[in-house]
Order: structure tokens, then C-alpha cells, then sequence
């Protein structure tokens, strides 16, 4: 197929639109000219990032600092950045390999759509808002659905609603992986909330506290004035 529309999904993997952004990264941040793919492991939750040059991505300290990094793999003459995808999105991985899409939780679907870097509501030069292919499937768009019943010589309604508007990962999106990197602990969400509000608890004392000592030492002061008068200032 020649549509622009149509062909975006076949840049990359589906991988590198639909999970790479669950980890907050994009081909940008492995440098656009860099980056040659990102594939799935068919065995658990871990992207491999094929780049041109694992240099480019190392920083002066020669260390790669990416959120979610496990660490760096070389397979013959093929270089790779291991990232781990969030225990939170195990589900939506799942999904992802049966081609289930619009099924992804809301969570993932806006990291899908913060992150990927793929055109969303965009304006185009007459006004139209653009969202690209791949976000449209993400919903069932109609009007995704309309064209590919175009592209494809299809009568109309011939896609029924509860199909999926982009096939299925192929093979070539999974790469045979052992992990050899130790996992992190994910932090927990709820005890990082209670840590918060602590912490917040703690500072609005201790502001509390301050503020109290800064009256009481000032009922005790007298308001001077040009005029040689004074205002006693008395404590509450």
C-alpha cells in the first residue's frame, strides 16, 4: 500500500509504538538516526532497543541513563539497550501479543500517547486535526476503520465492530531473550503515597511550628513608629 496513512505502522515495529512508551521513552530519546528497532523478548517483560552505536547513547561518565535500564547487549554485530517494562503494565503486554489493542488499560493508552512521539489531534496546515494511524486503532477510530475498508476494496461495514484495526504483532516484533541482568524492586505505589503524605504532614508542622515561635517572640515587641509612638502587639 502506498498511503501514507497506512504505512507509518510498518517504520518500526509495533513494538517500538505501542511499548517502548510505557517505559517514557520514544526513538528520540536513543537519537531518531540512531535507533533501528525495538523488539519484545518472547519470554517476559523486557524490551531490547537495537541502536546503531551503544556510544551514542553512553554519557561523559560513559554510562547509559535511561529510566527502567537493565543494561547493554551485543549479539554478534547487533547492538541493544535492555530496558524492563513496569510490573503495572504486565497485563497490556499480554494483550499486546494477542493483538487485543483497544483492549489496553487508560494508563497505558495515554503513556501511548504522551510518549510514542506519534501526531495526536495535531493541526494540519488547513486546520484538520491529524492523530496518526496507530493511535486511532488504539480506540477503534471509524475512521480508521473506513479506510482501511478503502485501501483494501472492501464494501462498506464489512469490519465488524469488534474487530481489531491493526493486525496482530508479526514474528519479526520478538526477539528470543535470556535476561541476564538482575530486576530492581519496583517501588510501591501506595508506600510511596503514605512516605508523601508524611512527609507533607512533616513540613506543615514544622511550618506550624515556626510560625507560632514568630508570633509569640513578636507579642513580646513593641511596633515603633516615626511619630515616637508605639502599638503593643499582643500574643493570641
Amino acid at each position: 500500500m502506498n498511503d501514507v496513512f497506512i504505512q507509518t505502522p510498518n517504520r518500526y515495529n509495533l513494538v517500538t509504538w505501542y511499548l517502548l512508551p510505557l517505559t517514557t521513552h520514544n526513538t528520540e530519546s536513543f537519537n531518531v538516526s540512531n535507533f533501528i528497532n525495538c523488539y519484545l523478548s518472547t519470554r517476559d517483560m523486557i524490551l531490547l532497543v537495537e541502536v546503531a552505536d551503544l556510544n551514542l547513547c553512553r554519557d561523559s561518565d560513559g554510562k547509559c541513563r535511561f529510566d527502567h535500564f537493565l543494561g547493554e547487549h551485543i549479539e554478534g554485530d547487533r547492538e541493544f539497550i535492555v530496558l524492563r517494562i513496569p510490573e503495572r503494565f504486565d497485563s497490556d503486554v499480554e494483550l499486546f501479543r494477542a493483538g487485543r489493542y483497544s483492549e489496553f488499560s487508560d494508563l497505558a493508552k495515554y503513556n501511548i500517547r504522551a510518549y510514542s512521539g506519534l501526531k495526536y489531534n495535531v493541526k494540519d496546515s488547513k486546520g484538520n486535526l491529524i492523530t496518526d494511524a496507530i493511535l486511532m486503532a488504539l480506540k477503534k477510530h471509524p475512521g480508521l476503520k473506513r479506510k482501511w475498508e478503502e485501501e483494501l476494496g472492501l464494501p462498506g461495514h464489512i469490519l465488524t465492530d469488534d474487530c481489531e484495526l491493526l493486525s496482530r504483532p508479526s514474528p519479526s516484533s520478538f526477539m528470543d531473550f535470556q535476561n541476564p541482568f538482575p530486576i530492581p524492586p519496583e517501588p510501591n505505589p501506595v508506600a510511596e503515597r503514605e512516605w508523601r503524605y508524611q512527609h507533607f504532614i512533616e513540613i506543615f508542622n514544622s511550618m506550624a511550628k515556626r510560625r507560632r515561635e514568630f508570633w509569640n517572640g513578636f507579642s513580646n515587641n513593641s511596633l515603633s513608629f516615626d511619630n515616637g509612638q508605639s502599638l503593643e502587639k499582643r500574643g493570641s
